[in-house]
């Protein structure tokens, strides 16, 4: 399964671009969020995992 492959390095990444984004939030980091992940196969067939990262 293609979700197995997001490894700690591409999680932190999304941690820290997140971070990023909610800073500039009115809500800063009390904001609601999560995170979807959308996992695209060699046939193009699309998976969307919902609240993929618990923080």
């Amino acid at each position: 399964m293609a979700a197995q492959r997001l490894g700690p390095r591409q999680i932190a990444r999304l941690q820290a671009a997140a971070g990023e984004y909610l800073a500039a939030a009115p809500g800063g980091q009390d904001s609601d969020m999560r995170f979807d992940v959308a996992l695209v196969d060699g046939a193009g067939r699309i998976e969307i995992v919902e609240n993929a990262l618990w923080l």
